[in-house]
């Protein structure tokens, strides 16, 4: 997307950035780049907000050597630059965001260019959908209704293919990785309190076997999304289809966290889950 800022009543406008998204003005050669967050606030705010962190980051560099003190002229022109933008002296000036997961949004959107990216990828079209349902969730844009966040997350999920990789947090903070090992079958997924059986093996990242359902003969069955098993598996068994099977990494946070479980998970691992999800109810 491309929004021309000719005036300062165009630095005021609302420029909603989705995990993933980047925001550049060419004329400077300046970036703002992808934090995995999302920041809605006003053009003016978030080019404010880049001064500020360049300005710590000279702070950190300290006075000593040569290398430095030019590093640290270079980001001080570039500070300077940012703020003939906020005065608007030298326009107009073009702010361009690229945003694989297509949620960025400028508000108004009056005069906004839209481009299509050439290739998006499926972990980005999974992106767009977690992100939709993550502001549903937060009492978001109330244009996204609930019906059509999960439309948005089936059709994504539904799509992946064997080999597909994509992060099932909300927040996409890495948390739950799932990687399709076979896909399943149709489009529905399991949803909060459906009834599951799920076949699994568990291992540490030394590859240290610590449970298995298939040496049991036994799938395990739960309900889904009350907190019965851990929130990786949550996360990770609510974005499947039935027969499908998935390798599920989840980190600490998603797992048993720093307390670690039964002596054979220590605190802080991050577990590797084989699974299939059987079947559901």
């Amino acid at each position: 997307m491309e929004c021309v800022l000719s005036s300062r009543p165009d630095l005021w406008r609302v420029l909603m950035l989705h995990p993933g998204a980047m925001a550049e003005i060419p004329e400077l050669e300046f970036e703002i780049g992808a934090d995995h967050k999302r920041r809605v606030d006003s053009i003016y705010n978030h080019i404010g907000g880049a001064i500020f962190n360049l300005e710590r980051h000279v702070e950190m560099l300290g006075e000593d050597g040569e290398q430095a003190s030019r590093e640290r002229q270079g980001i001080m022109d570039v500070c300077d630059e940012l703020r003939k933008v906020l005065d608007m002296e030298g326009g107009p000036y073009t702010l361009v965001v690229t945003d694989p997961g297509g949620l960025s949004a400028f508000k108004p959107p009056t005069g906004v260019k839209v481009t299509a990216l050439e290739q998006t990828t499926q972990y980005d079209r999974a992106a767009r959908a977690l992100a939709v349902a993550e502001e549903d969730a937060e009492g978001g844009d109330e244009s996204e209704s609930d019906d059509e966040s999960a439309e948005l997350l089936a059709a994504a999920l539904a799509d992946m293919k064997t080999g597909d990789e994509c992060d099932v947090t909300p927040k996409r903070d890495g948390g739950v990785m799932k990687k399709v090992t076979e896909v399943g079958e149709g489009t529905d997924r399991p949803g909060k309190g459906a009834e599951v059986a799920v076949h699994y093996v568990g291992t540490l990242t030394d590859g240290t076997k610590f449970d298995s359902s298939v040496d049991r003969g036994k799938p395990i069955e739960f309900t889904l999304g009350i907190g019965q098993v851990i929130k990786g598996w949550d996360l990770g068994i609510g974005s499947m289809r039935k027969g499908e099977k998935a390798t599920l990494t989840i980190a600490p946070d998603y797992g048993y966290g720093d307390a670690g479980a039964g002596g054979v998970i220590p605190g802080g691992a991050t577990l590797l889950f084989d699974v299939e999800l059987v079947e559901w109810k």
